[in-house]
Formats: C-alpha cells, sequence, structure tokens
C-alpha cells in the first residue's frame, strides 16, 4: 500500500517584479523588455483599450485590477509566450508594470482567479 504524502505549499512571495541583484549596500532590478513596447504601441494604434472600455460593463467600485487591463495582459501574454492563467502573474513579474499595462498596486492584486473574472465577460458576450 502506498503512502499519502502531504504536501506543504509555500506561501507566493510577492515581492517587487523582475529580478534583484544586491552588493555594497546597492540594489540593481532588472526587467525583461522583449518585444512588448511594439506590441503596447500596436494595440495604443489600434486603440483596443477604448473599445474594451467602452463595450465592456463598467467594474465596480471595489475592483483592485479592472477588467480592461486584466484582458489585455491575457492578450500580451497570448502573444508572447502562452502562459496558463494560472502562470501569468509569474510571467508578468518578469516586466516592469507599466509595459504590461499595470500600476504597482494592481499587479499585486494579480491572480489567476481575477483573471478569470475579467475573461468572463467575453464568455457572456459570446453567447449573446
Amino acid at each position: 500500500m502506498a503512502k499519502k504524502r502531504s504536501v506543504r505549499r509555500a506561501a507566493v512571495d510577492r515581492g517587487e517584479p523582475g529580478q534583484t541583484a544586491k552588493r555594497g549596500g546597492r540594489t540593481l532590478r532588472s526587467y525583461t523588455v522583449g518585444a512588448l513596447p511594439i506590441v503596447n504601441r500596436m494595440l495604443q494604434r489600434v486603440q483596443l483599450e477604448p473599445f474594451l472600455r467602452d463595450h465592456l460593463r463598467p467594474d465596480g467600485p471595489r475592483t483592485k485590477l479592472p477588467t480592461c487591463t486584466g484582458l489585455l495582459l491575457v492578450l500580451r501574454n497570448l502573444l508572447f509566450s502562452r502562459e496558463p492563467v494560472y502562470g501569468v502573474s509569474e510571467w508578468a513579474d518578469r516586466y516592469a508594470p507599466d509595459l504590461v499595462g499595470m500600476t504597482t498596486a494592481q499587479r499585486e492584486h494579480l491572480n489567476d482567479d481575477r483573471l478569470g473574472r475579467c475573461l468572463a465577460p467575453l464568455v457572456r458576450v459570446g453567447a449573446a
């Protein structure tokens, strides 16, 4: 009879994004840039963010990560690395928050559950 293993899950440390190197009292933070500035410019030119804001229901007052921001983040992820929804927050941590369209405060609230709630309006629109 096989023994059941108990799996302990470590708490997720959502420190600062990017990679950090410390030496001699100084800290260097580096981020991945890649082609995100080019894709961001293309998204800006096609005005996808204003389109989404105009056609989605307004977010509630308690919403920490706007639906439009979450949808654009998922789109950027699909274009670059196609991480599963539960891996998008780790993927986004490699980039500076402004490159992925978020503020530092919004980044703290990024998780797979919130991204699922961001995708829900698209399912409702597709079913109509």
